[in-house]
């Protein structure tokens, strides 16, 4: 694992790099986790990455402000995290990395779980109430694109993150919200984002969400 950070941190032509944890078979330990990483940390190519957990716990210390990857690889566009199991601390970092990448297109946080609250990340309003507060700070981020599928997104939140979307994310083209919690209260906010004849949103995925045909009315 540690000849494999070295040569991905030498990589000067890798754009697109995925880091997913083993489920079924044989799980990346702790150590050949930072093994990964500390040689990752000195790549300056990758423009699409996207981490799959559950991870053993390295990772937090991987995506912090002062790691010289977040702070030199100006070519980062695309940043996902899928089913990682984050504290309320792990956000804070990881929305303060967020923050600073200026190129930023396309950001995914998908069925993840909150450590403090004990439940998916959209149920956690503490956890959400620091993403959308990250959203507020990206408002010269060229975002295009926002995964948060599977958080359990409700009614409540989605009226914020709305609002927050229409001020902030002038570039939105896509907005995936498939398998959350939002219903027939949510159809309004939604509607009046596509309605809004500055919003560039084309791409809209409520799949799997508590919704019935009242809310085509």
């Amino acid at each position: 694992w540690a000849n494999m950070g070295h040569i991905l941190g030498d990589a000067t032509h890798l754009s697109d790099l995925g880091i997913l944890n083993n489920i079924s078979g044989e799980a990346i330990s702790m150590t050949d986790e930072w093994a990964l990483y500390s040689g990752l940390q000195h790549n300056r190519s990758i423009q699409n990455l996207h981490f799959t957990g559950p991870l053993p716990g390295m990772f937090t210390s991987f995506v912090h402000p002062s790691n010289q990857f977040w702070r030199r690889n100006t070519f980062l566009v695309d940043l996902g995290v899928n089913g990682l199991e984050l504290g309320r601390q792990d956000m804070k970092q990881l929305c303060s990395v967020v923050t600073k990448l200026k190129n930023l297109e396309a950001l995914g946080i998908t069925h993840c779980w909150s450590r403090d609250g004990d439940c998916f990340l959209g149920e956690d309003d503490d956890l959400f109430s620091i993403f959308l507060r990250t959203l507020v700070d990206m408002k010269n981020h060229p975002l295009k694109s926002l995964e948060l599928q599977g958080n359990a997104i409700g009614s409540d939140s989605m009226d914020d993150l709305v609002r927050i979307i229409q001020r902030c994310c002038p570039d939105l083209e896509e907005l995936n919200l498939q398998d959350t919690n939002i219903g027939h209260r949510s159809c309004d906010p939604l509607a009046s984002l596509l309605r809004n004849p500055s919003s560039r949103l084309s791409s809209l995925d409520l799949w799997s969400c508590s919704m019935d045909d009242d809310c085509a009315l």
